[in-house]
């Protein structure tokens, strides 16, 4: 039976000295993830009746003397196309989708935001006036 040679990596950094930088770095991300949470909460805080308010108000306006005519999420993500103010009202509620857009009117759904409130009508939803 023959030894075998002991092999030792020389260039190889110190297991100890990686574990302590990748804890370094750990801590960094952490706290930069703790500062993006706080602007953000902040941010939410801020506006958080502002741009649905707008939404509906640019609903009332898209919709005219016909503002009780029942609509859905996918007709006003569609119309924003060539409406810029609803464009502009979907964008300040962060709205992508269609599906983004349903959420956020389950949540706004029977919330009296200004004079308006979202009402559910069957599948569909119309504005009231409060």
């Amino acid at each position: 039976m023959t030894a075998r040679p002991n092999r030792v990596a020389t260039s190889a950094p110190d297991v100890v000295d990686v574990l302590e930088a990748l804890s370094v770095f750990r801590l960094e991300v952490l706290g930069e993830f703790r500062a993006l949470r706080v602007l953000l909460e902040r941010d939410n805080s801020s506006t958080s009746d502002q741009a649905p308010t707008a939404l509906l108000q640019a609903l009332a306006t898209t919709l005219g003397e016909w503002d009780d005519l029942p609509f859905s999420a996918a007709e006003v993500v569609a119309h924003a196309v060539t409406d810029y103010e609803l464009s502009q009202a979907l964008t300040a509620c962060r709205v992508r989708s269609v599906g983004e857009l349903g959420a956020l009117f389950r949540a706004l759904r029977d919330r009296h935001l200004g004079e308006l409130r979202l009402v559910r009508d069957g599948r569909s939803w119309r504005l009231a006036r409060t």
